[in-house]
């Protein structure tokens, strides 16, 4: 987050690094090469808030440290998928409801040859996925 408060001349930065974020809003970055949305001063707050719980644990690792830094990456990308235009988020979920037709109706006039491979078709697998995209 890069910023400044209506009527001042100060700003405040903030990164997130993360290696794999939501295929959501993967896709909304794809489309500009990244990612711009306003911020009010609740939202800025909010911001800070991420922040913190991360630094806890950048300070100091724990075994929480994954379940914070995810559960921080959820609150970030529902922040910017509820924030972005409703026009590019309702072309994403059209696209993605497509994407799950055609899976269900490839597999639905496949399933009759070896039911036994559905797992290996209906994999969660990143490659395995991209076999359903249109």
């Amino acid at each position: 987050m890069a910023g400044r408060r209506e009527g001042t001349k100060s700003s405040e930065i903030v990164v997130f690094h993360f290696l794999f974020v939501p295929e959501l809003i993967e896709n909304l970055a794809r489309t500009q090469g990244h990612l711009e949305i306003p911020l009010d001063n609740r939202k800025i707050e909010q911001l800070r808030e991420l922040a913190r719980r991360a630094e806890r644990y950048r300070q100091d690792f724990a075994p929480g440290m994954m379940l914070c830094y995810e559960s921080v990456l959820i609150d970030l990308s529902i922040l910017v998928w509820e924030l972005h235009s409703a026009s590019k988020r309702n072309a994403l979920q059209k696209n993605a409801k497509e994407r799950i037709d055609f899976a269900m109706r490839w597999y639905g006039e496949r399933i009759h040859e070896n039911s036994g491979n559905g797992a290996y078709f209906i994999s969660c697998s990143r490659p395995r996925r991209k076999c359903f995209w249109t």
